[in-house]
């Protein structure tokens, strides 16, 4: 009995010290040319993550973050100091807490875990017309368009120009139980769109501090501005880093919604379409990207916890820490006004 016990304990503390939770880059991303860059990034946008925890945490906020949350969560007719955002602290935890971490290659991943491919040479075409692709990673069945990463037509503007496509795999076992089918998750997968890859592959700038170092990085936070799509200057900074937290907060790990029977009926951060207030036309529809559209949402939308509320859109967290992390810079913290420009904190 001491021995069997002994062997328990054992296989316990090998399989405990075995799975490392966090993130993978895969090796596409070596092949590419940019793994140094992804890993970069995700360290930076964990210092988002760190930064935006620090802000709102307080239970007495100075004014830029009252400032900020306002923005970004209570609309002008709310009082930001009576805000409660308890989901938001909950997901940039389960963020740090879950995805901190890179898992080495080689090492298991676990079905929390996430892992960041740099091209599709993964997917192997099984039906070309309904473009029916296979993962040979985790042999998991998917439509699959690469016209995602770009749009194919005027109706696509406002929610198909990706940087980026995160899914929380499943994997169909084909197998009914009281007549519901049977998945078994995989782990979360970030795809960086071919065209993003190339762009970061080429140039310069790829994270916050680098656009503010330059020149031309100032000329970028200008030209964004002119966009007739309705972005602001801190828009210029959706680079590596902030797309990368941006699609980290809709992974399974970060949050999960239970319904009436207790079944999953959300897994991570969605792109909550927005409401009014931003540049639109008849017909498109635009998700919640960027300052302009995350300030009507704020504004519009449902109650903070609801399905349609900022706290349950991608971009609103990812701009929370992208902000966040301009404000702590220790050599020139810099904020965002109202327009989503950045003027110095100070």
């Amino acid at each position: 009995m001491a021995l069997t016990s002994l062997l328990s304990i054992l296989l316990y503390q090998y399989l405990f010290v075995s799975v490392v939770l966090g993130y993978q880059i895969d090796e596409s991303c070596s092949r590419k040319g940019i793994e140094a860059d992804v890993r970069d990034a995700m360290t930076s946008a964990f210092e988002m993550v760190d930064a935006a925890l620090a802000r709102i945490t307080p239970a007495v906020k100075d004014q830029d973050t009252l400032f900020l949350i306002g923005k970004l969560f209570a609309g002008p007719e709310k009082d930001p100091n009576t805000i409660e955002l308890t989901k938001t602290i909950r997901v940039l935890n389960r963020l740090r807490d879950t995805y901190r971490t890179e898992v080495p290659r080689g090492q298991a991943v676990d079905t929390v875990d996430i892992v960041i491919y740099c091209d599709t040479q993964r997917y192997q075409l099984i039906d070309e017309v309904d473009k029916i692709y296979k993962d040979t990673t985790n042999d998991v069945e998917f439509k699959f368009d690469e016209r995602l990463c770009r749009p194919s037509n005027i109706a696509d503007l406002g929610t198909r120009v990706a940087l980026a496509i995160t899914y929380n795999a499943e994997y169909d076992t084909g197998v009914d139980v009281n007549n519901e089918r049977i998945y078994h998750d995989r782990p979360t997968q970030t795809q960086l769109c071919p065209w993003f890859v190339d762009w970061v592959k080429e140039r310069k700038i790829k994270l916050h501090k680098d656009a503010m170092k330059t020149t031309i990085g100032k000329t970028i936070v200008k030209i964004s501005e002119k966009s007739p799509f309705g972005f602001a200057q801190i828009d210029a900074f959706s680079l590596l880093d902030k797309v990368l937290l941006h699609e980290m907060t809709h992974g399974r790990a970060v949050f999960e919604q239970r319904g009436d029977e207790g079944k999953v009926v959300q897994h991570g951060l969605k792109d909550v379409p927005a409401l009014r207030g931003f540049f639109s036309l008849p017909g498109i529809r635009w998700d919640s990207y960027g300052w302009k559209r995350c300030k009507a949402l704020a504004h519009f939308g449902e109650p903070l916890g609801e399905e349609r509320a900022a706290d349950n859109n991608a971009d609103t967290v990812a701009l929370l820490g992208s902000i966040s992390k301009l404000m702590a810079d220790p050599d020139n913290p810099r904020k965002v006004d109202d327009k989503g420009r950045i003027v110095p904190l100070r």
